[in-house]
């Protein structure tokens, strides 16, 4: 993986296995220096149409897109607040049972460089996961620093709070629902989506395309095998051993003529 790359998934992992902490010096002069500064943000943020500040790791209403240009407004205690280019003020707000320290909770969603710029960190995914990180979903095969930035951080809520190190990442959608993401070597193996007594295992893209792939493997696997049946009993017919008629039939049998 490239550089750059790496760099972005050191901050966004280390950033997201830090627990609740006290500021240093140093860090306490940096927030009460960010009000009036400009950011932009490194992931996909939903807020909610009603206006007002939200809780992050809700996903409802309108998306605020990745690489959005940003000024921050203030950081205080569990809130964030921000205003986009034409000036409306938008506000993040973090659980405080289950959250992180003020510092990683920024960094977590702002960067001072634009993660979308020409040679930032999203052009160095996928084709396929630039789609699903501008259209803010998810999707089997994605990696997850992918995901991060198509489907923010997973819930830090309740008793099923997710760690990112883990490889079940749980979301929350309102409405009692909630996705889950499953992840084997750091790519997405399996998505649920769920509701009160009620599973629905997601059928997406990259899953559809595995069993046409599959598909298509075993077909030439099929073909490749027959091919050999074909020229064994070839050798047969040049032996001797069968007649030219049987070895016809034969031939039309493997080749399904």
């Amino acid at each position: 993986m490239k550089k750059i790359i790496y760099l972005f998934v050191m901050v966004m992992l280390i950033s997201g296995c830090a627990s609740r902490r006290a500021l240093t010096v140093d860090e306490k002069a940096i927030i009460n220096e960010l009000p009036g500064q400009t950011y932009y943000t490194q992931t996909n943020i939903w807020f909610s149409d009603l206006g007002g500040p939200r809780y992050n790791d809700y996903h409802k209403g309108s998306v605020f897109p990745v690489g959005s240009k940003v000024r921050i407004v203030d950081c205080l205690g569990e809130k964030i607040n921000f205003s986009d280019e034409s000036g409306v003020v938008y506000g993040m707000v973090q659980r405080r049972k289950n959250g992180v320290d003020i510092m990683t909770f920024f960094n977590r969603y702002f960067s001072n460089e634009n993660v979308m710029a020409e040679g930032g960190v999203f052009s160095k995914f996928t084709k396929q996961d630039q789609e699903n990180i501008k259209r803010g979903t998810v999707d089997y095969g994605m990696s997850k620093e992918a995901v991060l930035m198509a489907y923010g951080y997973p819930s830090t809520q309740g008793f099923s709070a997710s760690d990112i190190r883990s490889n079940q990442w749980e979301y929350l959608e309102l409405s009692n629902r909630r996705t889950y993401v499953y992840f084997q070597d750091n790519i997405i193996v399996k998505i649920e989506d769920t509701r009160p007594r009620h599973a629905r295992p997601f059928k997406g893209l990259r899953q559809t395309a595995t069993v046409r792939v599959k598909s298509q493997i075993n077909t030439l696997a099929s073909i490749d095998s027959n091919a050999d049946e074909i020229t064994k009993y070839k050798e047969l017919l040049d032996k001797g051993a069968i007649t030219k008629e049987e070895y016809e039939q034969k031939k039309k049998q493997l080749l399904g003529l």
